[in-house]
């Protein structure tokens, strides 16, 4: 289970840079990061928000919310979904 773990993290990683490379070729690299930023912390506070519905939970702390605002959407999906099969 800890290789499975740790293999997935390492695909995540690979997928958030990819994403960042990605956005830094578009026109406005800051705007788009931005925006990437802002969609992931809304996407964490979401999720924390409505944990006591949907039963799943993502601790707010500087980690998240660092990975949040620089992985986006895709690193939110990643932390739900290391977090579920933890």
């Amino acid at each position: 289970m800890q290789v499975f773990i740790t293999v997935l993290a390492i695909i995540l990683t690979i997928y958030c840079l990819i994403y960042l490379f990605l956005l830094f070729k578009l026109k406005n690299p800051f705007k788009n990061l931005i925006i990437n930023a802002i969609i992931g912390i809304v996407a964490l506070l979401i999720i924390y928000l409505i944990r006591r519905v949907s039963g799943f939970f993502i601790p707010i702390n500087q980690w998240t919310v660092l990975a949040s605002a620089v992985g986006g959407l895709p690193a939110v999906c990643g932390i739900l979904i290391i977090r579920i099969l933890l």
